[in-house]
């Protein structure tokens, strides 16, 4: 006898042992598990309706013995058949394809969801390695991975996995998200060098330096204090010595200054 809608049924299963002598012994039920497996149902068990428990997975195991059975003494059991779905996710964090996620991110979420409300087994592992976490025996909710490390302009990848522990079916979801571009910072006050004495109209060679703090090529523009500016001059690489040469055409007192500016500017 069947029972139960399209997504579940039930099949109630009696067993009598009819010896030709009235002796208890051990009768076996055999089935094979390739045949249930062609059903729909990926959660096929034995139920045994006298002890209220489930003794067989019928989709692996191949054969049920009922221990010293009586003759002529029906047995009860129940076949329950399934279709018992996977886990979902949700809600991951950072989003799918996210761009410009801060390098100080600690902790990718997602939400993990059984319909049938069985416990699961999951896990998250990244690439390139920032973290990694897992669970054994869980509930629905939202599980976290704590992560560490990041680079800027990184394409990261999380695997989701999950195992239900109803039906015995994995799930994996992929995500990837890409970090901030590494913010540009100036570079360091200039110095400059050279004579500090002269003559009109004879050309004088000042050099200039600094460092910057992304390791960026650096231009620098002098100012010769009578009103003329040099070019931008370069690049030279961060901390690279920089020569400008000038003469000026009347006597007086000048004040020169120099100031720099990276690639990235």
């Amino acid at each position: 006898h069947r029972i139960g809608p399209d997504t579940s049924k039930v099949w109630n299963l009696s067993v009598t042992w009819m010896p030709t002598s009235y002796v208890n012994t051990d009768v076996t039920i055999s089935w094979d598990p390739s045949d249930l497996g062609l059903s729909e149902y990926n959660y096929v068990v034995l139920f045994d309706v006298s002890d209220s428990s489930v003794v067989a997975d019928m989709l692996v195991d191949t054969q049920y013995i009922i221990p010293d059975a009586a003759p002529y003494a029906p047995i009860n059991f129940q076949i329950m058949c399934s279709l018992n779905e996977a886990p979902v996710f949700s809600n991951e964090n950072p989003s799918d394809g996210s761009v410009d996620v801060p390098v100080t991110t600690s902790q990718l979420t997602v939400t993990i969801r059984d319909p049938e409300g069985d416990s699961f087994n999951w896990s998250i592992e990244t690439i390139p390695d920032i973290g990694s976490s897992s669970g054994v025996g869980e509930s629905n909710g939202t599980k976290i991975c704590s992560v560490g490390g990041l680079s800027y302009s990184t394409t990261y990848t999380w695997y989701v996995n999950v195992t239900d522990s109803g039906s015995g079916t994995t799930r994996e979801e992929v995500y990837t998200f890409t970090t901030e571009p590494q913010p540009n910072n100036p570079p360091n006050t200039p110095t400059i060098t050279g004579p500090t004495h002269g003559y009109t109209h004879y050309d004088y060679t000042f050099t200039a330096n600094t460092t910057d703090p992304e390791n960026d090529q650096i231009y620098y523009m002098f100012n010769w204090g009578d009103g003329n500016f040099s070019q931008w001059l370069g690049p030279y690489d961060s901390g690279t010595e920089t020569p400008a040469t000038y003469n000026w055409t009347d006597p007086g007192t000048y004040n020169i200054k120099v100031k720099a500016k990276d690639t990235f500017d």
